[in-house]
C-alpha cells in the first residue's frame, strides 16, 4: 500500500478546507469590481483565437518547451516585425505592464526568445504564419543540426559526425517559463484569416497607440500544466502525467513466421517526426512499397526471407519507438499471466499477456539474430530539390567499406522513369551517398537502434546527399502546400526501385522483379489523404475522420490506448497490402465480425473484405520508462535512456483569448486572479488526492 499524507475527515478541519475558497471569492470580487469600473470591458466579449499551444516535455535530466506559470496570464499585444522592433521592445519599460509578443518564424529562435525571457516583461509569445506583415520565411527548423544526437548511434562521440540539418536552431532543446502559441496558415482551414487577421489587427492597433495609450488589446493565455518540473515529479502525481510514445505498427509478409523458422528477416522502416516532407513522405513510400509487393509474381510469403514493415512512432523522442521494439526483441520475454483476465496492473480482458501488460505478443515471433538487413525511408519526397523532374535519391550507410552493406546498397542502385495521371515521364535515380568519396555515415534514423545492438547491413534513403534539402525539417511550415505531382512521382519511382530490390533480397528472381511497379496514382492519393484530407474516399472505406489534417506529435501512451488517426490508417492499409488470404465479403453489423465467426480469429473484416494478415502494434514509449506489473504505474527504470513524459493541462487546457484592456491595473488584477486560481486548483486537487488516499487506506 502506498503511504498517504492526507488529512482525516474531521469537523475541525472544515475551516482549513474552506480557506482557499474564501481567498478565491475575494480575488473574484476584486476582479469583478475592477472590470465593473470600466464600461468597455464590461460590455466586451473575449474573442477566442484558434491556435496551438506549446508543450513542456520532461525527461529525467531536463525539461524542454514552454508553459505558463499560472492558470491565467494576461499581456498587452506587442508586434515585432523585425530586429528594429525587437531592440525597441527591449528598451521599452512601462511600469507594471507585461506583453504578449507577436512575431513570425523569422524571429522565432533561441537568440530572440532568450532576450525576451531576460526582459522579464513577456507574458507569452504568439508565432504567426503570415506574409502580408512579416517577410517570407525561406528556411526554418526548430530541431538541432543533428537531430536526436544524444540518443543516436554516435552519442559516444564528442561532436556529431556530420551536420545534416544546417537550418536547425536548436529551439526544441530549450525551455521557457512563458506560454508560446502558434497561429498557423492551414491550407484547408477557411477560418485562418479570422484568427491571424484578428491577432495582427489588434497588435497593429496597439502599435499605432505606442503601446501606452489605453485602452489596448490584450491576450489572456491559459496553459498551466500540473506537473511541469521533471519526470519523477510528473509520474508521482498520478492522473496528471502522460507517458509519451503511442504505438508502433508493424506487419509481416509471412503470416506463419516464427522465431525458429530459419528464415532471415529484412526490416523495412519509416520514420516519424513532424512535417509532410519530413515524415509523411516516409510512411507513404513504405505503404507504396508494401502495395507494390502485394502484386509480385510470387507471393512474398513463399520467398526465403520475411519482410517486416514497421512504421515506428515517437522517433523524434530519442528514437523511442525503434529502441523499444529492439529492446523487446533482444530481451528474453516471459509472460507471467496468460489468462486474458484483467488485473490491477493490466485492467483489460482479452490481452495476450496481462503480466507484463501486452495486448499482443506477436513480436516474439521475430528472431533478432536473423535480421539480415534494414531498409529505411527518411525524407524522400524531393520537396526542396532544384529539379524534382530529374531527381536523385541517395542511400546512406554507417560503414561504406563493409562488403555486406555495399552489397545491400547495390540491389537498389539504378533509375526508373515514372508518370502518373497523364503527366510527363519523370526520371528517378538512386545512388550511393558516398559516391563522391565521402562517407557521412547514417543520418538520424530508426536503423541506429538496431545497429546499436549488432552490426547489420542497413541503408537509409533520403532526397539529400550532404545536407537536408528540406529547409523546414520538423517544423510547422513543412505543410502540404509545398508538394505537387513531381514529388509524388519521385516517391513512386523510389517505391518501384525499392520493391524490386526487396523482392530480389527476399529470394525472388531478378528478371521477375522487373515486372513489379508501384501504383503512382495510389502514391499521389495516399500523400494527399495523409497530408491534406483524412476524409478522402480511400480512407472512408475504413473509417471517416472528423478532421482534415491530424497532428503528427507523439501520442500519449497508456496501457490499453488505441491508435490515433495516422497510425490507424497505416495499420488498416498494411492489413490490406500484406494480407496472405482474402476470404470474400463480410460485415461488422451490430459489432459482430462475421469474418471471424466464419473463418476463425486469424481473419478480420476490413472494409467489407475478410482478410488474413500478421499485423500488430508495439509500445513506443521511452526505454528508460517501465510500468509496474502489479499497479500499472509508470516509473523511471533507466535515467540514461529516453524518459519522455508530458504534464496534463489544468482548467480547459490550452487556450488564447483577445480582450480589450482598460489599464495596466486591470491586467495586474487578472494576473492576481490567475495566481489565485492556480494555487486554489492545485491545492484542491492534491487535497482531494490525499483525502481519497486516506479513505482508501482506512477501507
Amino acid at each position: 500500500m502506498r503511504p498517504t499524507f492526507g488529512l482525516p475527515w474531521r469537523s475541525d478541519r472544515l475551516g482549513l478546507m474552506l480557506l482557499p475558497l474564501v481567498v478565491f471569492l475575494v480575488l473574484l470580487a476584486l476582479a469583478s469590481r475592477t472590470a465593473g469600473d470600466n464600461s468597455y470591458i464590461q460590455a466586451s466579449l473575449y474573442q477566442q483565437v484558434e491556435s496551438e499551444g506549446s508543450l513542456r516535455l520532461l525527461t529525467q535530466t531536463a525539461s524542454f518547451g514552454a508553459s505558463g506559470q499560472n492558470a491565467l496570464t494576461p499581456g498587452i499585444l506587442y508586434l515585432l516585425e523585425d530586429e528594429t522592433d525587437l531592440s525597441t521592445f527591449l528598451n521599452f519599460n512601462p511600469a507594471l505592464a507585461t506583453f504578449a509578443v507577436v512575431l513570425s518564424f523569422n524571429l522565432f529562435n533561441p537568440t530572440v526568445l532568450d532576450q525576451l525571457a531576460s526582459s522579464k516583461k513577456v507574458a507569452g509569445v504568439i508565432v504567426i504564419q503570415e506574409s502580408s506583415v512579416f517577410s517570407n520565411v525561406t528556411a526554418y527548423s526548430p530541431d538541432s543540426t543533428f537531430p536526436n544526437f544524444d540518443y543516436s548511434l554516435y552519442a559516444n562521440l564528442t561532436t556529431p559526425p556530420h551536420t545534416w540539418n544546417p537550418n536547425g536552431n536548436g529551439l526544441l532543446q530549450k525551455s521557457y517559463g512563458f506560454p508560446i502559441f502558434y497561429v498557423g496558415l492551414i491550407p484547408t482551414d477557411t477560418t485562418w484569416p479570422r484568427n491571424i487577421g484578428g491577432v495582427i489587427e489588434a497588435a497593429q492597433y496597439n502599435k499605432d497607440k505606442s503601446y501606452v495609450n489605453y485602452p489596448l488589446y490584450g491576450v489572456e493565455f491559459d496553459d498551466f500544466m500540473w506537473a511541469s518540473f521533471d519526470v519523477v515529479t510528473c509520474l508521482r502525481r498520478e492522473g496528471v502525467c502522460d507517458v509519451l510514445g503511442g504505438n508502433t505498427v508493424w506487419a509481416s509478409s509471412d503470416f506463419n513466421m516464427t522465431s525458429t523458422d530459419n528464415k532471415d528477416v529484412i526490416i523495412v522502416a519509416s520514420n516519424s517526426s513532424w512535417g509532410v516532407a519530413t515524415t509523411t513522405s516516409s510512411y507513404v513510400t513504405l505503404l507504396s512499397v508494401a502495395q507494390a509487393l502485394s502484386t509480385a509474381p510470387v507471393p512474398m510469403s513463399q520467398l526465403n526471407k520475411t519482410l517486416i514493415f514497421a512504421a515506428f512512432q515517437a522517433e523524434q523522442l530519442g528514437f523511442s519507438g525503434s529502441k523499444r521494439f529492439v529492446q523487446d526483441l533482444v530481451a528474453p520475454f516471459q509472460c507471467l499471466d496468460q489468462s486474458g483476465v484483467a488485473t490491477n496492473g493490466c485492467p483489460y480482458d482479452g490481452y495476450a499477456c496481462n503480466k507484463p501488460c501486452f495486448p499482443a505478443t506477436d513480436f516474439t515471433r521475430i528472431n533478432f539474430d536473423r535480421i539480415s538487413a534494414i531498409v529505411e525511408f527518411d525524407q524522400v519526397s524531393g520537396v526542396g530539390l532544384a529539379d524534382p523532374d530529374n531527381a536523385s535519391l541517395f542511400m546512406h550507410v554507417d560503414d561504406s567499406t563493409d562488403a555486406n552493406t555495399v552489397a545491400l546498397a547495390q540491389q537498389f542502385v539504378g533509375n526508373v522513369s515514372v508518370s502518373s495521371s497523364g503527366s510527363a515521364s519523370r526520371k528517378v535515380t538512386v545512388k550511393e551517398a558516398w559516391s563522391d568519396g565521402v562517407n557521412r555515415r547514417l543520418p538520424p534514423s530508426s536503423a541506429m537502434s538496431f545497429l546499436a545492438k549488432k552490426k547489420i547491413p542497413a541503408v537509409v534513403f533520403g532526397d539529400y546527399q550532404d545536407t537536408y534539402t528540406n529547409a523546414f525539417y520538423n517544423a510547422e511550415l513543412d505543410d502540404s502546400s509545398r508538394w505537387n505531382a513531381s514529388h509524388t512521382s519521385i516517391m513512386c519511382g523510389l517505391a518501384t526501385i525499392s520493391a524490386r530490390g526487396l523482392f530480389k533480397l527476399a529470394g525472388g528472381n531478378a528478371t521477375a522483379a522487373q515486372s513489379i511497379n508501384a501504383n503512382c496514382t495510389l502514391v499521389a492519393e495516399l500523400f494527399d489523404c495523409f497530408s491534406r484530407n483524412l476524409t478522402c474516399s480511400l480512407f472512408q472505406k475504413f473509417y471517416t475522420a472528423n478532421v482534415l489534417v491530424a497532428s503528427q506529435f507523439p501520442d500519449a501512451y497508456s496501457l490499453g490506448s488505441g491508435l490515433p488517426y495516422i497510425p490507424y490508417y497505416i495499420n488498416v492499409l498494411l492489413w490490406n497490402y500484406t494480407a496472405v488470404d482474402n476470404a470474400g465479403f463480410c460485415s461488422t453489423d451490430n459489432g459482430t465480425d462475421t469474418c471471424a465467426q466464419s473463418h476463425g480469429s486469424n481473419y478480420t473484416c476490413l472494409a467489407g473484405m475478410c482478410i488474413k494478415a500478421l499485423i500488430s502494434e508495439h509500445p513506443a514509449y521511452g526505454t528508460g520508462l517501465s510500468f509496474d506489473v502489479n499497479s500499472g504505474s509508470a516509473y523511471v527504470s533507466d535515467s540514461g535512456l529516453p524518459t519522455y513524459v508530458v504534464s496534463m493541462y489544468a482548467s480547459l487546457g490550452r487556450r488564447m483569448r483577445i480582450y480589450m484592456s482598460s489599464s495596466v491595473q486591470y491586467d495586474a488584477v487578472t494576473l492576481v486572479v490567475g495566481v489565485g486560481l492556480t494555487g486554489l486548483t492545485v491545492g484542491l486537487v492534491f487535497l482531494v488526492q490525499r483525502l481519497l488516499g486516506n479513505h482508501l487506506k482506512n477501507d
